[in-house]
């Protein structure tokens, strides 16, 4: 596989609470900083650097495909649709079934491809993240950022390019919702820990104990990076980069 092209996954199948009353009618993916959709603008910037983008939708999932539809009608791009959400760990449980039911020989469930939260404003590069190899014992290399003020604790640590955390023990820094994770890392974690292919569980919790096994890389962004988490969040990077 060309090392420059490589499947992306994007996140998008949330309810989006914290964003009510917005989020009642449109899909937290869909809300728009400067009159730009955050879906819009992260599949802008994977586009150049994506063989195929699967992308899960659940709640308001018939607007996002709306979206894909009309502003990408030509790009290869796979909605996975979900009843109900399956968390992000058994959403990717999910797309390699897909992948497996539909013959879609794209490699999702064989080579290495690059997770990406749908609620994130960033100007990462995510070339960077296509050119990078896993080493034999790695199953992610995650991308870490600062902790933001408004969050109470870290997630992980970054020691020479390792990545150091537990649940109970967290780090300085915050997983940013980016990274590049080998698909043993889901169906590892799904066959040890859970008891159907669908079943819901948290991506963090195969990242944890991948960290306690010492397979986890990782660098630091100190870049532009936001989770659009709550109105304050976005009502403030909206005023900001409408000026600019």
């Amino acid at each position: 596989m060309d090392k420059k092209i490589m499947n992306f996954f994007i996140f998008a199948a949330g309810f989006g609470k914290r964003l009510h009353p917005i989020t009642l009618h449109t899909p937290k993916p869909l809300v728009e900083i400067n009159h730009q959709p955050l879906l819009g603008r992260l599949i802008e910037q994977i586009l150049p650097h994506a063989k195929n983008i699967f992308i899960n939708v659940s709640w308001l999932g018939e607007k996002i495909e709306q979206f894909i539809t009309h502003h990408y009608p030509h790009a290869n791009i796979i909605i996975l649709k979900e009843k109900s959400p399956l968390e992000t760990g058994g959403a990717l449980v999910n797309a390699l079934h897909y992948e497996q039911l539909h013959q879609l020989r794209t490699g999702l469930a064989t080579h290495p491809f690059v997770i990406v939260n749908g609620d994130i404003y960033t100007d990462y590069n995510f070339s960077l993240l296509t050119t990078k190899t896993l080493l034999s014992n790695t199953l992610a290399h995650l991308v870490l950022v600062d902790k933001p003020h408004h969050k109470k604790h870290g997630d992980f640590d970054l020691i020479d390019n390792h990545v150091h955390g537990t649940e109970k023990s967290r780090g300085k820094l915050i997983y940013s919702g980016i990274s590049l994770i080998h698909p043993n890392l889901v169906t590892y974690h799904q066959k040890q820990y859970t008891q159907t292919p669908k079943h819901y569980f948290s991506l963090a919790k195969a990242l944890y104990h991948a960290s306690s096994q010492k397979q986890l890389s990782g660098e630091y962004f100190k870049g532009t990076w936001h989770d659009v988490g709550t109105l304050e969040i976005l009502k403030e990077l909206d005023h900001s980069h409408s000026h600019l």
